[in-house]
């Protein structure tokens, strides 16, 4: 409780987009805590984390948040894409994705976004919404990969497909210097890895 007590005054009220990230870009972030004796603890993942286990919870995923402290949201109820912010103020970011092809499709069971360093928004979809509603007890291999290069909070923004034919696509993390990139494929009971090139692709 009182965590608004544990940081100084002039940071406790800072929320909402375009507050700290201007003046505190992530470059700034400390990689570990100066102060590992400290009375209480915050462990913050700008990408969201998975814990089997937290105190007396079991399975909690953290949910991703943007330089300004507010969610994104892969929304498998509604599949959209969306943002988030601490005062609860809520905007698109993507339903539609545009493939190889040229095509534009919606985008299907979104599961799991990821920023990374360059402040790209990638997201997982496990599956179409069409195969998800007629699934049997294999997944189908059409879960895929998609990323929204540009992108900022109340202002929809243009999602491409970088890979597709994945079984059942779930959580997705970058290496340390973001070249690579790894997804869970839990239809397929493997986990992918992808070389991540400059241009936002993804080969491997």
């Amino acid at each position: 409780q009182g965590l608004q007590n544990l940081v100084p005054a002039q940071f406790a009220t800072t929320t909402g987009s375009g507050g700290l990230a201007a003046s505190s870009p992530l470059s700034s972030l400390p990689q570990l805590s100066s102060n590992s004796s400290a009375r209480v603890k915050l462990y913050l993942d700008f990408n969201g984390d998975f814990q089997s286990s937290w105190g007396s919870n079991t399975n909690v995923t953290t949910k991703v948040f943007d330089q300004d402290g507010d969610f994104v949201i892969a929304d498998f109820g509604t599949n959209v894409i969306g943002h988030l912010t601490c005062a609860g103020d809520w905007s698109l970011i993507a339903d539609r994705v545009v493939w190889p092809d040229g095509s534009i499709r919606p985008i299907g069971k979104a599961n799991f976004p990821a920023i990374d360093g360059a402040g790209r928004l990638w997201f997982s979809v496990t599956a179409s919404a069409g195969s998800w509603r007629n699934r049997s007890r294999q997944t189908e291999s059409d879960g895929y990969i998609a990323v929204v290069e540009e992108w900022q909070p109340g202002r929809p923004g243009r999602a491409r497909v970088v890979a597709t034919e994945l079984g059942g696509t779930n959580e997705l993390r970058f290496n340390a210097d973001g070249t690579r990139l790894y997804v869970a494929e839990t239809g397929a009971d493997h986990i992918t890895r992808f070389q991540v090139g400059p241009d936002a692709t993804l080969t491997g």
